[in-house]
């Protein structure tokens, strides 16, 4: 169960003096970055490794972690992504391709996606047609709906400006209206 950000703080506090307290974050976020790391990968012995990587790197790295009032997972999701890439890099595998696809804004279009995931089969069916999506849409689509990141926190994981979060999101949004449609 996730900490709260009052908890938060003070577990890392403790576990810049005490490593041992590293656990609690650990145990508030393996999964999720599991999640993230098997969404984009398909892959459990990469997303475990991933995972492994980014919470190695994080406990290295808790003492350059700056408490700013919002939660550690939008760190621990960005060396997660860092890694995805990394991972990708050294596999010769395409690296996020941030080209997209210009097609106009469905206002409705997100209304219509969520009203579709009635069953597991239709959840099957739309994971399927987000993998076919440019990594930066498909990226950003999960993170809106699996993981509920406000855009905002979007941005900050992917490192890309609100303004492409949001066209990312939306273009891949139409672009899964108009295949569900058919």
């Amino acid at each position: 169960m996730p900490l709260n950000l009052s908890q938060e703080k003070d577990v890392i506090a403790k576990t810049k003096r005490d490593r041992r307290y590293f656990g609690l974050i650990f145990q508030s976020y393996a999964k999720a970055i599991y999640a993230y790391a098997y969404a984009l990968t398909k892959d459990k012995s990469v997303a475990e490794d991933i995972t492994a990587a980014t919470f190695s790197l994080a406990l290295d790295k808790i003492n350059d972690f700056s408490w700013q009032e919002v939660s550690i997972k939008y760190w621990l999701f960005q060396i997660a992504r860092n890694k995805l890439k990394a991972h990708w890099r050294d596999k010769n595998k395409l690296v996020f391709n941030h080209d997209l696809i210009d097609q106009q804004l469905g206002s409705e279009a997100g209304v219509d996606i969520l009203n579709r995931l009635i069953d597991q089969e239709t959840a099957d069916r739309l994971d399927a047609y987000i993998n076919q999506l440019p990594n930066l849409s498909a990226e950003v689509i999960r993170l809106k709906i699996w993981e509920e990141f406000d855009f905002n926190q979007i941005a900050r994981i992917t490192g890309k400006h609100l303004s492409t979060v949001k066209m990312a999101y939306y273009r891949g949004l139409a672009k899964l209206n108009d295949w569900l449609s058919i």
